[in-house]
C-alpha cells in the first residue's frame, strides 16, 4: 500500500505544481507598440533663476528660530528667499505679535504675548511662505 501512495502522491504534487507554473505565468501588458509621451513631446525650460518658483521665509538667527521668542517685546528678524518682489509680509494673530519694521526683502516680528503664532510672506507672483513663531 505504501508503494502505491507514495507515486500517487508525487503524481498529486506535480500536477499542482504544473497548474500553479501555467495559472502564475501571466503575460504582462503588451508594449511594443507603445510610444512614449516623452518620445514625442520635446521638453523645454526656459526659465534659468529658479528662486523664484520657491518663496522661503529665511531667520537671520536659527539659535532663535530653534529656541522660540520667551520674552514680550523680543524681536525675530525675518528675510525673504526667492520668490519675486515686491514682498509683503503679514501676522497671524496680531494679539501675539506684529511686524514692527519692514523694507521689501526683511522684517523685524515682535512677540506681544505667549502663544504661537505664524509670519505669512506674499510675493507679486502670489506665492504664499509661512513661518512659526514659537513663542513660550
Amino acid at each position: 500500500m505504501k508503494s502505491v501512495r507514495v507515486p500517487a502522491m508525487i503524481g498529486l504534487l506535480a500536477a499542482f505544481t504544473a497548474f500553479f507554473f501555467v495559472a502564475g505565468c501571466e503575460d504582462g501588458p503588451n508594449v511594443s507598440e507603445a510610444t512614449s509621451y516623452f518620445d514625442k513631446t520635446s521638453l523645454e525650460f526656459n526659465h534659468t533663476d529658479i528662486s523664484t518658483y520657491s518663496l522661503s521665509i529665511v531667520w537671520a538667527d536659527t539659535l532663535q528660530q530653534k529656541d522660540g521668542l520667551t520674552l514680550d517685546g523680543e524681536v525675530a528678524v525675518l528675510k525673504a528667499g526667492g520668490g519675486t518682489p515686491p514682498y509683503k509680509w503679514e501676522v497671524h494673530d496680531v494679539s501675539l505679535g506684529s511686524i514692527v519694521e519692514q523694507n521689501n526683502s526683511s522684517a523685524v516680528y515682535q512677540r506681544n504675548a505667549v502663544g504661537d503664532n505664524s509670519v505669512i510672506l506674499r510675493d507679486s507672483a502670489g506665492h504664499v511662505a509661512y513661518t512659526a513663531i514659537s513663542q513660550l
